[in-house]
């Protein structure tokens, strides 16, 4: 870049001129520019091969669907229920009739029980009926090669308990939860049989849930 020098200037002045500050500083940044230009260029290469190479390791890895039908989940909840239990001599509460409500949710199971509440002993209950809706998550053990249910969490009871003391409601409650800890979590919906697989069942990891209107279906990978 060469400055405009005024007609009539001496040669000194003109010297002073191409030697001023101005153009010094521009000297020096665009040789650090250019300097600084290619390791640019290379980090953003080695970024762009870093991301690639592990968008290749995590979409390249290979994966079994195992696919758990409706048909067998419902069996497998038919074999549980009905169930019963008792609450301090004052009330029966049963839980039966389950029904598997599919495509609710796409990463959980959601079950329908129907309650029934009945008087025991000494207590003055009046005969109730209800329904509870609950959710569970799906896991896998490796080690057995098991689909077991887990993270049990009742989403809503609706059971008429007006009639009866706070301390009563909350413990008839309590004792739907313990039932549903006994029968639902932990219990096995699909066991994979050694063998089955090319793959060696202990290095398998649950990828991906997908519940559908026909089942289960699980991605998993290695």
């Amino acid at each position: 870049m060469i400055l405009p020098v005024k007609p009539g200037t001496t040669r000194m002045a003109r010297n002073l001129h191409l030697n001023s500050p101005v153009i010094d500083r521009y000297h020096v940044t665009g040789s650090a520019t250019m300097k600084n230009l290619p390791s640019a260029i290379l980090y953003a290469l080695l970024t762009s091969l870093v991301l690639l190479g592990m968008l290749l390791f995590f979409c390249g890895k290979p994966s079994i669907e195992v696919k758990i039908p409706a048909a067998e989940v419902r069996r497998d909840l038919q074999k549980k229920f009905p169930e019963t239990r008792t609450y301090a001599a004052i009330a029966q509460v049963t839980l039966q009739n389950p029904t598997l409500l599919l495509a609710r949710r796409k990463d959980k199971l959601t079950i329908g029980l129907e309650v029934v509440l009945s008087p025991r002993g000494l207590g003055a209950v009046e005969v109730e009926k209800g329904r509870i809706v609950f959710t569970s998550g799906l896991a896998f053990d490796p080690s057995k090669g098991t689909f077991y249910l887990e993270n049990t969490n009742v989403d809503s009871i609706v059971l008429d308990l007006s009639q009866l003391d706070t301390r009563v409601q909350r413990g008839i409650k309590e004792v739907i939860r313990i039932i549903l800890g006994e029968n639902i979590e932990g219990s096995v919906v699909r066991r994979l049989e050694p063998g089955s697989l090319r793959t060696p069942i202990a290095k398998l990891f649950i990828r991906k849930v997908n519940i559908r209107e026909e089942g289960i279906v699980v991605t998993l990978g290695f």
